[in-house]
């Protein structure tokens, strides 16, 4: 389809680039009360960008309609942003592991078998549970005007639990879940349950009279992602371009402590944001 809506934008903008994703999921929930709850979806969707006379247009669609997607995209970029669309080049696709064909095929009753798996590791009396296991499997087609036109498949797959103590003074209901291309070892459910009987264990101190004047704050991962959501949203290319990024004038420049690192890997293998290529 990328390459149809390409052809019929020949002549008629300066750039225009494309994004086909096909996606097929299959979920499976085990309910607190022991019911089993099983969903799936297949869907298709066209991204189309096009830039013409120094703005740009978006526009999608989950159908078959080319000349609708274009007249739409044509249309909003006639209001849209003054922008200069510049797009890459054809070049070699780098290797990157992000997709593994037994979560292509995980069944229900594969995934059934990870759910109860991970039930069981979590099932003691006075707690409510649900668990639940999912996979997508799909395909991505990115192609634009100046020649680009690569794909490629991905799967991704993972089990994950709401867990909530039943009883006054006890913890907060704590969820956790392991998700990659792959289908989860069991190891990775082990590595969940434990993390919940950490969450949900007893307080050390059942009260304190009096709190000192300073405390230390030690932070685990998921709650230090929670502290990066506003990092994450200056470095989006949107902020950027709307001149709105906090880290505009930056460059070079020490924003942070010197004790926190960043990286951004797409081709570190099976994690669930890898990509050979960025079709964002």
């Amino acid at each position: 389809m990328s390459g149809a809506l390409l052809a019929a934008l020949a002549g008629r903008v300066q750039a225009a680039d494309a994004v086909v994703k096909v996606d097929d999921t299959l979920s499976l929930a085990i309910a607190p009360e022991g019911d089993t709850r099983v969903s799936s979806s297949r869907s298709r969707t066209c991204h189309l960008r096009v830039g013409r006379e120094g703005r740009v247009g978006h526009a999608a669609t989950a159908g078959d309609d080319v000349g609708d997607l274009i007249g739409r995209a044509m249309a909003a970029a006639a209001s849209g942003g003054e922008l200069e669309l510049f797009l890459p080049a054809p070049a070699p696709l780098p290797a990157v592991a992000n997709r593994a064909p037994a979560a292509a095929a995980a069944d229900v009753a594969v995934l059934h078998a990870l759910a109860r798996t991970l039930l069981e590791r979590l099932q003691q009396s006075g707690r409510r549970i649900e668990v639940w296991a999912e996979r997508a499997a799909g395909s991505i087609e990115v192609a634009n005007t100046r020649g680009v036109l690569a794909g490629y498949g991905v799967t991704l797959a993972g089990v994950g639990a709401v867990v909530e103590s039943i009883g006054a003074g006890w913890a907060p209901p704590c969820r956790v879940h392991a998700a990659g291309s792959t289908l989860p070892a069991l190891s990775e459910i082990e590595r969940l349950a434990a993390e919940v009987e950490r969450r949900l264990a007893p307080p050390i101190l059942e009260s304190v009279r009096t709190l000192p004047a300073t405390l230390t704050v030690c932070l685990a991962p998921p709650a230090v992602l929670t502290f990066l959501r506003p990092l994450r949203a200056a470095l989006t290319g949107y902020e950027a371009w709307l001149g709105s990024s906090p880290l505009r004038g930056k460059l070079g420049e020490r924003v942070f402590d010197e004790k926190l690192s960043l990286s951004d890997d797409p081709l570190a293998p099976g994690r669930p944001g890898s990509r050979p290529l960025d079709d964002d």
